[in-house]
């Protein structure tokens, strides 16, 4: 790839988004692009804590182990903040399948998005075992703070909302950025080597973020909030499965010619 490419992304461009009156003024507030391709909110826990994150395991009432994370700041060795951390994507979609394998009779959702349940299962279970491989590869990511969700546009009250807020692999919003750009609105592979190349990700972190990209968040948001008033979204999502199948593809490729890429694709 040459400079010019990996250049496209403005770091100007930001997101519109059309609201009611009677909305807050911060929900009508869009967030530049730029503060999300360059994880400027990840970050934001680095300086407030100055790395100081120690991380507490714990075990859940399944029995199976997560973490608690306690970041204290250096100005007032007294102040501790706790926040919960999704540190295992495995366990966790691991899960997911199981849930939705057991009960699903028993979904409450169109005929026509059960019908396409079973590929996006398999999106997850090809993320697990692509996530396997990276942990087993012995390089740990860096932990920041991230968001919950990220949806498209990107709302100031969203962003900025300290419900939505969790300890988690520092390229979890970014990888939910690109997916939301690419099925809400549009976003290129150059684009996506951009943010890859301002972000300095290690190898590791390179990885986790292609294995986020594979996890159908994007789906699983529709269907677990029954949203279904907006089946518009849904059915434009899963028309452009096979466009982002390529878009995966063609990321993989052109990473693989520059640096070391663990993931593999289930087509």
């Amino acid at each position: 790839l040459n400079e010019s490419q990996l250049a496209s992304t403005s770091e100007s461009e930001s997101t519109s988004v059309s609201v009611s009156d009677s909305e807050s003024s911060l929900n009508s507030e869009t967030v530049k692009n730029d503060e999300v391709s360059s994880n400027k909110f990840g970050n934001l826990i680095n300086g407030l804590f100055n790395n100081k994150v120690s991380v507490a395991n714990y075990t859940t009432p399944t029995g199976k182990g997560s973490a608690m994370f306690t970041a204290k700041s250096e100005s007032d060795d007294n102040t501790n903040v706790i926040v919960m951390a999704q540190n295992s994507w495995g366990m966790l979609w691991e899960e997911r399948i199981f849930n939705y394998e057991t009960k699903k009779k028993e979904l409450l959702i169109p005929k026509d998005v059960k019908y396409f349940l079973d590929y996006y299962l398999g999106l997850t279970e090809a993320a697990i075992v692509n996530y396997n491989n990276v942990k087993g590869s012995g390089e740990e990511a860096r932990f920041m703070l991230q968001h919950n969700k990220i949806s498209f546009p990107i709302t100031s009250f969203s962003f900025y909302n300290p419900v939505n807020y969790l300890l988690d692999y520092c390229v979890r919003d970014l990888a939910e950025y690109v997916k939301s750009k690419f099925f809400y609105d549009s976003i290129t592979v150059e684009d996506v080597i951009t943010i890859i190349n301002k972000n300095s990700f290690t190898l590791a972190e390179l990885n986790m973020f292609l294995v986020r990209l594979i996890y159908p968040s994007y789906f699983f948001n529709i269907v677990d909030d029954k949203d279904f008033e907006s089946s518009s979204d849904l059915f434009n999502i899963i028309k452009k499965s096979s466009q982002f199948e390529n878009f995966l593809k063609e990321l993989i490729i052109n990473l693989k010619n520059i640096m070391p890429v663990l993931v593999e694709l289930p087509f």
